[in-house]
């Protein structure tokens, strides 16, 4: 089966302009490929490759599968840095975790983090309380990402300190209900060496889709950008101190 098969989607850099990396983002539930258009463009006109696959719940060995194959797969450009959104950064975090025997990516991002068995909240709206933005707003319902808060799924075991060896981003609205970022930030404390915890002021849960989805873009090729020279992630634009 060649990675193609394994994909949702893919988008790439433009023509004539070589490739920087390559992002593997794993949905979160219910979440297709047409979820994340608008991300994977946004990132791809910087000239990072990104691929994306179905964090399905209820197998995560299929899903460590699939990104097995894009980390291995001859397109893939260096460095690789996985995306997890709302679950989906669940199953990035499974993955980094307990599959340092295979090829290892260079970092991670995750946005909106949550787990399978964290509490749900119960609202008669679900996208209201996932994004402000109408245009994704209108993609969750034509998709039927509308209800799934409380889809069962596989249990996903929260990471022990220090399980993850490579440098985390993690972005998280700061008004977000459904997995608040007090919750977020005591489970990513003390994950990996380098962890950086970015929150969007009025931000809901959708952080890569949300309204402030350009600023959000911004800060994740930021990070991609300080990634290339180094693990220590040293700044590149510093501001100063007149």
């Amino acid at each position: 089966m060649t990675v193609e098969t394994l994909l949702q989607a893919e988008w790439n850099e433009p023509d004539g302009i070589a490739p920087r990396g390559t992002l593997v983002v794993v949905g979160g539930r219910a979440e297709s490929a047409a979820v994340y258009q608008r991300f994977g463009r946004r990132i791809a006109s910087d000239a990072y490759r990104v691929r994306f696959v179905e964090g399905d719940l209820t197998d995560l060995d299929d899903v460590a599968r699939r990104i097995d194959a894009v980390l291995t797969d001859s397109q893939t450009t260096l460095p690789v840095v996985l995306v997890g959104s709302d679950t989906g950064g669940a199953v990035v975090l499974d993955y980094l975790a307990h599959r340092r025997d295979l090829a290892q990516p260079d970092g991670a991002v995750l946005a909106g983090l949550t787990f399978p068995d964290d509490e749900v909240v119960a609202v008669d709206d679900e996208i209201s309380i996932r994004t402000a933005c109408p245009n994704h707003r209108n993609v969750l319902g034509r998709e039927g990402v509308d209800h799934v808060l409380g889809a069962v799924s596989a249990h996903v075991p929260r990471p022990e300190p220090g399980s993850v060896s490579v440098p985390l981003l993690v972005v998280h609205g700061a008004a977000d209900e459904i997995a608040p970022v007090a919750r977020v930030r005591r489970t990513v404390r003390g994950l990996a060496p380098r962890i950086e915890l970015v929150t969007v002021d009025g931000g809901l849960h959708d952080a890569l889709n949300d309204v402030t989805h350009r600023t959000v873009a911004a800060t994740v090729v930021r990070f991609l950008e300080r990634l290339k020279r180094g693990a220590d992630l040293r700044p590149i634009a510093v501001e100063e101190v007149l």
